[in-house]
């Protein structure tokens, strides 16, 4: 890579990413407003204590900028219940700036700060990530070293690829994999980053085990197995098996 183009992105990355914190610092609701999307979260939820933040933080950023730190990662966030799962939400940097590939977590302070209500979030959230960069595929042999006959759904944020299955909380997708599929299919929650599914007859004559082995060796597997939640699609409402 040329010397100057590097320089160039470096500069860009540090002009935006001061923009951002200002954003922050004075922005309103219409500012975040097309940037914040549902993020699946396959653990419990937990917030960091203060004391643990300044261990880790502490002469690595300023005084000020540690104290940025402890508001939000020390904050309680809004989050609600989902098919098992605990939905938050997250301000996805990259979709205002380009060279940006961050994000920041919504806080109840920042909701209470916008007379945002936890409805709205949801809703809003949902609504961008409807229009965001959304895909569903049948994965391809050469990068499937099993012989199943996976298929894939993911939402793309460059930003947080751990936020792809929250794509399963789009009607719209779960619809065109059943097109795509041309079959009822079941869906297997194991990866935060991708959602596998199976058509209907093949899941059900295949050993659960055998699966699960499938997956982790998939080329897209992230190599941590997150979930053994299955759902199943048939155009209708989305079970938990």
């Amino acid at each position: 890579m040329d010397i100057k183009y590097r320089v160039d992105i470096t500069k860009a990355i540090d002009i935006q990413w001061r923009e951002a914190l200002k954003l922050m610092e004075v922005g309103n609701f219409d500012d975040f407003r097309p940037l914040i999307k549902p993020y699946l979260n396959y653990g419990p939820l937990y917030k960091d204590s203060k004391e643990d933040i300044i261990r880790e933080w502490k002469g690595v950023v300023s005084d000020s900028e540690l104290q940025d730190i402890i508001k939000i990662l020390a904050s309680d966030v809004p989050a609600r219940e989902w098919m098992g799962f605990q939905l938050t939400y997250v301000i996805d940097w990259t979709d205002r700036f380009g060279f940006l590939d961050s994000w920041e977590q919504v806080t109840c302070d920042m909701l209470k700060k916008w007379g945002v209500t936890n409805k709205m979030l949801h809703e809003i959230s949902i609504e961008n990530l409807d229009k965001g960069d959304n895909e569903w595929f049948r994965i391809k042999d050469e990068d499937n070293f099993s012989r199943i006959p996976f298929y894939g759904m993911r939402h793309v944020s460059p930003a947080m690829p751990s936020m792809g299955a929250s794509v399963v909380l789009l009607d719209r997708v779960l619809k065109n994999m059943l097109e795509t599929i041309q079959s009822p299919y079941y869906l297997l929650m194991m990866d935060n980053a991708i959602v596998y599914c199976v058509e209907k007859g093949f899941f059900e004559k295949t050993d659960r085990d055998k699966l699960t082995r499938a997956v982790q060796l998939n080329k897209f597997f992230t190599g941590q197995m997150l979930s053994d939640v299955i759902f199943y699609y048939d155009g209708g409402v989305l079970k938990k098996v």
